[in-house]
C-alpha cells in the first residue's frame, strides 16, 4: 500500500507539473529565433521533468524489483527442474509408444499376410489374433495422444523474400545488423560492411 501511494504520488506530482508545459507545446508555432528558442527552453523543461520521473520511479520501484528478482532466484531452479522431470517423463513415454506402435504395426502386417494367403480364415480366430496385439493405454497413463505440426526451415535461401519484408522480421533483423553494421567503438569492435544495407546521416535533435 505505501508502494502503491508513493507511485501515485509521484504521478500525480509529475503530471500537475507537464500540464502547463504540455498546453504551451500544443499552442507553440515556430516562425522565428524566439519561437525557436522557447522551443528550446521547454524541451529542457521536459527533459529535466523525464530525468526527475526516472529518478524517482527508480526509487519506488527498485525494492519491488529486487524482492521479485529475489524470490525469482529462488523459485527458478525449482521450476526449471519441474518442467525437465516432465520432459524427462514425456520422452521416455513417447519413447516407449513410438516402439510399441512400430511392434503393433509389423504384428498386425502379419496378421494381415496370413489373412490374405488363407492361412487364417475364421473370423473368430481372426479376432482373437487382433486381440493379441497389444497397443499403448494412454488413458490408462493419463495421457492423451495428438500430433502437432511442426515447421523448420531447412534451406533458407529458398525462403520467398516477402517474409523477410514483414516488420516483425525486420525489427529483429535490424537489431543484428545494426550492432555489425555499427560495431561499438567503446568495445573495441570494429564496423562490418554488410551487402544491402547502407550508413546514413539522420538530423537528429538532443539536450
Amino acid at each position: 500500500m505505501a508502494k502503491e501511494t508513493a507511485a501515485t504520488a509521484l504521478v500525480t506530482k509529475i503530471r500537475t507539473n507537464l500540464q502547463p508545459v504540455y498546453d504551451t507545446a500544443m499552442d507553440l508555432y515556430i516562425s522565428t529565433p524566439e519561437d525557436y528558442a522557447q522551443a528550446g527552453d521547454l524541451l529542457k523543461k521536459i527533459k529535466t521533468y523525464a530525468k526527475t520521473f526516472k529518478a524517482e520511479k527508480d526509487i519506488v520501484l527498485k525494492p519491488i524489483k529486487d524482492l521479485v528478482k529475489s524470490y525469482e532466484d529462488i523459485l527458478k531452479p525449482t521450476a526449471d527442474q519441474l518442467k525437465g522431470i516432465e520432459a524427462l517423463i514425456k520422452g521416455k513415454m513417447l519413447s516407449y509408444n513410438e516402439e510399441q506402435s512400430q511392434i503393433a504395426a509389423e504384428q498386425a502386417k502379419k496378421l494381415e499376410s496370413k489373412i490374405e494367403s488363407g492361412y487364417i480364415k475364421k473370423p473368430e480366430t481372426i479376432v482373437e489374433n487382433m486381440a493379441k496385439i497389444e497397443t499403448v493405454n494412454n488413458a490408462e497413463a493419463g495421457v492423451t495422444e495428438s500430433m502437432v505440426t511442426l515447421v523448420r526451415i531447412t534451406d533458407l535461401t529458398q525462403i520467398p523474400a516477402e517474409y523477410f519484408a514483414r516488420p516483425r522480421v525486420i525489427d529483429a533483423l535490424m537489431v543484428e545488423i545494426r550492432r555489425d553494421a555499427l560495431g561499438n567503438k567503446a568495445q573495441g569492435i570494429d564496423p562490418i560492411v554488410i551487402p544491402g544495407t547502407e550508413l546514413y546521416q539522420e538530423k537528429r535533435l538532443s539536450m
